[in-house]
């Protein structure tokens, strides 16, 4: 009677608290972001850029762009726009500027950070540096 007490007590005690000890990122890992036309399924990579660079600078006050690579192989150009005197527009951006035809601006950037760039890059978006994980 005590050891199947004490084995149903570790089953419910594993039970409830597994769950809490996964973060919310682990949940993400095989789930596609999705908006628009636009489905990225993780994880990605970062394309080496020239001279062996993962980012590019472009020269309007801050933005990067990096190439993204899916589990598809589809590569997209994500830029992380940071232009000077546009702090209203600053956020992540597909495939162009937010001034270029086909340019997408990320509407949900914390599912988009915590669905495809988590582990792999990080933006600060307050001073505009880049980290790669």
């Amino acid at each position: 009677m005590k050891l199947w007490f004490v084995l149903a007590t570790i089953a419910v005690c594993f039970l409830v608290t597994a769950p809490c000890g996964i973060p919310k990122e682990a949940h993400a890992v095989a789930t596609p972001f999705i908006q628009g036309n636009v489905r990225i399924v993780p994880p990605v990579k970062i394309k080496m850029e020239k001279k062996g660079f993962r980012e590019e600078l472009h020269t309007d006050g801050g933005t990067k762009m990096v190439t993204i690579i899916d589990a598809r192989g589809k590569s997209l150009d994500l830029y992380m726009y940071h232009r000077s005197g546009s702090e209203k527009n600053w956020g992540y951006y597909l495939n162009g500027y937010p001034e270029y035809k086909g340019g997408i601006h990320v509407t949900n950037e914390a599912d988009f950070e915590r669905k495809i760039l988590y582990g792999v890059l990080k933006w600060n978006k307050k001073n505009g540096e880049v980290s790669f994980q």
